[in-house]
């Protein structure tokens, strides 16, 4: 299931706004709620378009949903939506493009129907992907960011660091876990879960592809590690507060480049495991568990994550990756 809040498959309906409201959803860095007023034919409404979309595609992306009303950032109700002879999907479209430069590739614009609340009216929702063709230019000739629920202007670094999105790779890391075959002989505990192959993987969110990389995986100490080829171990140990836990790992480092390997382009998970090797883990008991990763790359801002692990109910959940300031 996709997360509420990010580009969709376009099914929005008025049932899926309902369960929003009904849910009490808040705002996020990639959701906004705006009340039907927030759209309409007066310069100051319309520059105030420009700036919330722009702030979106300079950011991370996501939906802006016109005709919801907020409190304190949580959906509370369906407003009454709008007049599709006054308030148009092309109205808006063409706000939208003429005010913003450069114009936002990928935008969508969707209608979405009030049939059993409000029949005749509607509220549209702007699905605005992030941009790799950042930074974009509001009406007020400013650029703006989201930060706190709002559209804030960038500053001059965040302007230049926008316009390397798409000539820069954005390498990030993956762990797909699986159960290894046991025996008897595992040490404890048994079951599905005593042998896990993580099944690092690295992966670019940019169009520009990576030819060389330096990769550093962090291991929880407790967790005992039996590595293939590719990653090494390099005998350090770190300590980091995660989740208000202290928490110690080992370290484990490989290189990327060509001709050896493949440039990493976008959108293909490519294994750091070579020749079918596993990144082998094995847990002393059920409980949670912590992975980091560290990623250096030229023309690339140092990235750094991590996910849990989580063995409790003989499962594996790995939440995905957080980039850490």
């Amino acid at each position: 299931m996709k997360p509420i809040g990010t580009l969709s498959d376009s099914s929005w309906t008025e049932a899926r706004l309902l369960t929003l409201i009904h849910g009490r959803e808040q705002e996020s860095l990639t959701l906004e709620f705006k009340a039907c007023d927030a759209l309409s034919n007066t310069e100051s409404k319309k520059s105030e378009l420009s700036k919330d979309v722009a702030a979106f595609a300079n950011s991370a992306g996501g939906a802006i949903i016109y005709g919801i009303r907020e409190t304190s950032n949580v959906a509370i109700a369906l407003d009454s939506g709008f007049d599709p002879t006054e308030v148009s999907k092309e109205w808006l479209e063409n706000v939208i493009n003429s005010r913003i430069q450069r114009r936002i590739d990928g935008l969508l614009v969707i209608p979405v129907h009030l049939d059993t609340t409000n029949p005749g009216r509607y509220a549209y929702v702007v699905e605005i992907p992030q941009s790799v063709r950042a930074p974009h230019q509001s009406s007020d000739k400013r650029f703006y960011k989201r930060f706190n629920f709002q559209a804030v202007p960038m500053e001059e670094y965040e302007v230049r660091d926008a316009g390397n999105r798409g000539s820069s790779p954005e390498l990030d890391i993956v762990f797909s876990p699986r159960s290894l075959p046991t025996n008897e002989a595992d040490p404890k505990p048994a079951g599905a879960w005593s042998r896990i192959d993580l099944r690092p993987s690295i992966t670019n969110l940019s169009s520009a592809p990576a030819n060389y990389a330096s990769i550093h995986l962090y291991v929880d100490s407790r967790l005992a590690v039996s590595s293939g080829s590719g990653l090494v171990p390099t005998g350090e140990i770190l300590s980091a507060n995660l989740e208000g836990a202290l928490v110690t790992a080992s370290v484990h480092h490989m290189n990327w480049g060509v001709p050896g390997k493949m440039p990493i382009f976008e959108g293909i998970n490519f294994s750091l495991m070579d020749g079918g090797q596993c990144f082998e883990i094995r847990p002393p008991s059920y409980g949670k568990y912590f992975l980091g990763w560290k990623v250096f790359c030229p023309r690339m801002v140092q990235r750094t994550g991590f996910a849990s692990l989580d063995l409790n109910e003989i499962s594996c959940a790995i939440r995905p990756n957080s980039v850490v300031p």
